[in-house]
């Protein structure tokens, strides 16, 4: 079965995917060719809540390690505060306790394995009374592991981040009385009854779920926007600290792309402005992008290996052999 790819960041997911929506016949089908029965999702997550409100969060752990049937227990890496049912499927509330979050910002562990309490229906028996097949019914949720082999369809842990704005969609949702961070389900949910208690058509429900979407395209663009503008922001940054660099003589024009490639690593900025800060002129401001003078080797006593040197590093042969001097003496 086909796992679905994320696009995400390297934080750490608060909310997770943890159960794909069913079917169209009310089934959720296991890579393992389980298939489990969830035909009325809302009362599944009311009544998984309503099982944290009276035991409390409900464990994580990795591997289903809790459920081993060789050596069952041990500590938990998170805990599942509170469900809620998405357009693509039911998502956890997470607390991430420190290992756990390590595991996952690391990519170490990528996705997420529910612990369901199922009832066996439709059970069919022999002439014996024996079972020969049944289905199994989910219930309510107890918890879910971190894993790399998921046995359902879910979203990978660093897709689930949905970012909200206040821009358009804020007043969008007070014109139903939701408050800015309502779920695109529950405004549907507010303008239907709005509309329908004031006798309006579908068609203006319609209208405004055009707005909707076109609101969101307008802050996607946004985002994309202000993306490229920091970026171009960085570049230029990085560019400006070469060419200074470069101008008082810190670094040499053939070490350009190396120090470029540099900064491109995490912390490389920094390191790079702290180098340019304290590092020795390397070329003199007076003979650095200049073409270098050729004299006759009996004024300077250079050979024609250290004059080849002081042309590709811009520098006059007399200041080259003033330096090497005392080195030699």
């Amino acid at each position: 079965m086909r796992v679905r790819p994320d696009h995400g960041d390297e934080r750490r997911a608060e909310w997770v995917n943890i159960i794909p929506l069913a079917d169209n016949e009310g089934r959720i089908h296991a890579r393992d060719g389980r298939e489990f029965i969830l035909d009325d999702a809302a009362a599944f997550v009311r009544a998984s809540n309503a099982a944290i409100s009276k035991t409390g969060p409900q464990p994580v752990d990795k591997d289903h390690e809790m459920q081993s049937w060789w050596k069952p227990g041990g500590p938990a890496l998170g805990w599942a505060e509170k469900y809620e049912l998405r357009p693509d499927g039911v998502y956890a509330k997470t607390e991430w306790l420190p290992d756990g979050e390590q595991l996952v910002t690391s990519r170490k562990y990528r996705y997420t394995s529910s612990v369901v309490r199922c009832e066996l229906v439709n059970i069919e028996r022999d002439k014996y009374g024996f079972m020969e097949s049944y289905e199994l019914q989910m219930k309510e949720l107890a918890g879910f592991t971190i894993t790399n082999i998921p046995a359902l369809e879910v979203s990978a842990m660093f897709s689930s981040q949905t970012k909200r704005t206040p821009m358009d969609i804020t007043a969008l949702l007070a014109l139903v009385g939701l408050p800015p961070n309502a779920t695109k389900e529950e405004f549907f949910a507010a303008a239907q009854a709005k509309l329908t208690a004031e006798g309006s058509s579908s068609v203006e429900l319609a209208e405004a779920k055009t707005k909707l979407a076109e609101a969101e395209a307008k802050l996607a663009k946004a985002e994309a926007t202000i993306t490229k503008l920091t970026s171009d922001a960085a570049a230029a940054e990085q560019e400006a600290l070469l060419s200074k660099a470069l101008e008082d003589g810190k670094i040499f024009p053939s070490q350009v792309e190396y120090y470029r490639s540099q900064i491109q690593k995490p912390g490389g900025l920094a390191d790079f402005k702290k180098f340019a800060e304290t590092a020795p002129v390397l070329v003199s401001g007076k003979t650095k992008g200049k073409k270098v003078e050729t004299t006759s080797n009996a004024a300077h006593g250079l050979t024609e290996r250290q004059l080849q040197i002081c042309r590709d590093m811009g520098i006059k042969p007399e200041d080259y052999a003033a330096n090497i001097k005392p080195q030699e003496s």
